[in-house]
């Protein structure tokens, strides 16, 4: 009985919003300079930082065109080497193959850059209004920002997130213990602060029906974001990307702002 042979996924042509282009042209741009950012005169051929630029580029073909994608294809084993592998080759051979893997490598993430680009002009070259990621931390609650500023700008999107909710959590479990005395955490704490019959965290005015409504709605929201966002990432280690970890974001400084206007 004749071996049946693998049958590789379809390819797959991403399309993109103008702001997932954005993220992906930062994001390669990143890798880039990890690339130029290499000395061969200081790093040898076989130094594990090398091995770690390569994954992160790899990872972030994957994360921008998406693995079936014709990009990923072509560049899912991309190495900073240029040439062929030979048994017991000397050194200094080794070394140049590496070095000149280097502009090489860097001519590859500019064409991936341009491949963005031009996606970003048929879409009619419209670019959000933002030189910088710098841009999203006016929006942001300080107190947010003082704890996540850092973790996203160094790319640990999950992190940022948790320690976010993780705020948004102390402070509700400081205002509840200082009203109550109790030491409660996470959906309970929030179901317990926020709840309409009777709320630690008055968030209107809850002789009304709309006022009610609010504080329900809120409380469901606070809890849910514990269960929901700050849970998972806890308990598991998960990946998640730049653009989401902002919604993640954004939502935790509501959530601080809406504290902040409590009655």
């Amino acid at each position: 009985m004749a071996k049946k042979g693998y049958n590789r996924p379809p390819i797959e042509i991403r399309s993109f919003t103008v702001e997932e282009i954005e993220f992906g042209i930062r994001k390669l741009a990143r890798r880039k300079a990890e690339v130029e950012g290499l000395n061969p005169n200081d790093v040898r051929h076989g130094d594990p930082q090398i091995r770690n630029i390569e994954s992160n580029i790899r990872n972030t073909v994957r994360e921008v065109f998406g693995e079936n994608s014709p990009e990923f294809h072509e560049h899912g084993h991309l190495t900073i080497w240029r040439g062929g592998f030979a048994f017991n080759e000397p050194e200094h051979v080794l070394q140049r193959k590496f070095a000149e893997g280097i502009p090489q490598t860097v001519v590859i993430l500019d064409g991936l850059i341009a491949r963005l680009e031009e996606k970003r002009e048929d879409l009619g070259g419209v670019v959000p209004n933002q030189d910088s990621d710098e841009s999203i931390w006016g929006d942001i609650h300080p107190k947010i920002v003082s704890v996540v500023k850092t973790r996203f700008e160094t790319e640990h999107y999950a992190d940022a997130v948790e320690s976010a909710l993780k705020e948004v959590n102390s402070v509700v479990k400081d205002i509840v213990r200082r009203k109550t005395g109790n030491e409660l955490d996470g959906a309970n704490l929030m179901r317990t602060a926020f709840s309409p019959n009777n709320p630690i965290i008055v968030l209107d005015d809850l002789s009304t029906e709309t006022g009610r409504n609010i504080q329900q709605g809120y409380m469901e929201i606070f809890a849910g974001a514990m269960i929901g966002i700050r849970n998972p990432k806890a308990h598991d280690n998960i990946t998640i990307t730049e653009i989401r970890a902002k919604h993640f974001i954004y939502l935790a400084s509501l959530l601080m702002h809406k504290i902040d206007e409590r009655i």
